[in-house]
């Protein structure tokens, strides 16, 4: 959210603080303070991205809220809201504030219908937390909407009653630790979302009711591409400091060891990009034209207009997950992944002796992913990723390969080929035996 300010998606979020009343006594005194101080001994991880922030007290956030500007990092929170709330719910919604930062929520581009795009990246987070920590309006994948109270449920019309428990069982129905655009993805092919969005003008409002929502996404954004890449910087930074800070003192709180591993991951990397990429353009037949106008010449005096080209290669990446692949090779390739996000948009799958098609992920530029799952334990084929670029070679103009090498020289590639080695290994057969429009990059 760009600045605090009431918006029309709020409704449900007002309705969720006056279901839990707080005693007027305890909204008067209550402050902030004294749990930040508290989640510095109990949450040195939580406790180091939350001092990053600025805390903004406001009535026009009915609940609580996280965005990123240019300048700073802030953090706003309603007074009556979280004196509503348990203690321990309090610490679920600062920790849930903190994972919106860290996964790149408010920075990363909008998504429409915005709202089914803030569920969505609620669902991503909300896994990573103590379900007794969320208040209402936290959805959680796997679990069901909170049962209706008789009173509640005499407010609803049978249709809103079989649309509540047909939402509730959508939320059950899904897995966990998966990606926000995963779980978008998932929520826009639902066929009473679909049929909501098409038969009810105010769709947002009727969703809200329903699901609720513990927190306020506004603003997310609405940074440029270079304010965009600055912040996200910032971000990592601030994530590199967190991860030194727990990691020498071996205290991570309730951070799950899966989210220390992606933090890890993510903070990783070596390999210099740009030169892969610029060896892949030589061979790109694909461009994107501008028009531009050249500048005002002596010799040739008026305005002439031109074209400039930009080269934005479309990589394939295969990264290898046979078995001989350890998991912190994994943890490297996907952080060097991350790396690569920030340069172009490509396509990732996973292979072993065969591509898994089913669970490829699409990275666009400026956006990361963390969390990859492993899903293939076989050996290695590299003839598996080659014959597979080769039939989409109108797609892509380029495959990678992130391996450790285990395997025996593939077929010819009708795309130029890149081989990623993990640290401390080299190809079986041979690192001077790749075909001469192939390259190798080693990792340290």
């Amino acid at each position: 959210m760009a600045s605090p300010k009431s918006n029309k998606n709020s409704t449900t979020s007002n309705d969720l603080v006056k279901k839990r009343q707080a005693d007027p006594e305890r909204v008067r005194n209550f402050e902030l303070a004294p749990y930040l101080v508290n989640l510095i001994g109990q949450e040195p991880f939580y406790s180091r991205i939350l001092r990053s922030m600025t805390k903004i007290e406001t009535d026009k956030v009915p609940t609580a809220g996280v965005n990123t500007t240019y300048e700073k990092f802030n953090l706003y929170w309603n007074r009556e809201f979280l004196a509503s709330l348990t203690d321990r719910e309090i610490v679920g919604v600062l920790k849930h504030e903190c994972l919106h930062l860290l996964y790149d929520h408010t920075t990363n581009r909008k998504r429409d219908p915005h709202l089914i795009w803030n569920y969505a990246t609620d669902l991503s987070i909300n896994t990573l937390l103590d379900p007794n920590e969320l208040p209402s309006g936290g959805l959680i994948p796997g679990q069901h909407l909170p049962a209706l109270t008789p009173d509640e449920k005499v407010d609803m019309t049978p249709d809103k009653l079989d649309r509540y428990q047909k939402m509730s069982n959508l939320i059950a129905s899904l897995p966990r630790d998966k990606s926000a655009d995963w779980y978008f993805e998932k929520l826009m092919s639902d066929e009473t979302i679909q049929d909501m969005m098409q038969q009810m003008q105010d769709f947002e409002k009727e969703l809200q009711d329903l699901l609720g929502q513990m927190d306020d996404h506004d603003g997310w954004g609405e940074l440029s591409e270079d304010e965009q890449a600055q912040v996200q910087q910032r971000i990592k930074e601030l994530l590199k400091d967190a991860y030194q800070e727990c990691s020498n003192s071996q205290r991570w709180g309730s951070v799950p060891q899966s989210l220390q591993r992606q933090i890890k991951a993510l903070l990783h990397s070596e390999i210099s990009w740009q030169d892969v990429l610029k060896r892949f353009i030589g061979f790109t037949n694909r461009n994107e034209r501008t028009s531009t106008v050249t500048r005002l010449n002596r010799k040739y005096p008026g305005v002439h207009p031109g074209i400039q080209k930009e080269y934005r290669p479309k990589i394939a990446v295969y990264v290898d997950e046979s078995g001989s692949v350890p998991d912190t090779a994994l943890e490297k390739f996907f952080g060097e992944l991350n790396s690569l996000s920030s340069l172009c948009n490509f396509t990732l799958f996973k292979f072993d002796t065969e591509v898994d098609t089913d669970n490829k992920v699409e990275f666009k530029q400026g956006q990361k992913k963390m969390d990859l799952k492993r899903t293939r334990t076989g050996g290695t084929d590299f003839n598996a990723p080659t014959k597979h670029a080769n039939d989409n070679n109108k797609l892509y103009d380029g495959l990678i390969i992130m391996t450790d090498g285990g395997a025996s020289k593939p077929q010819f590639s009708r795309l130029r080929r890149c081989y990623v080695l993990c640290p401390g290994t080299q190809l079986d057969f041979g690192d001077n035996n790749i075909e001469q429009r192939d390259f190798l990059v080693k990792m340290k």
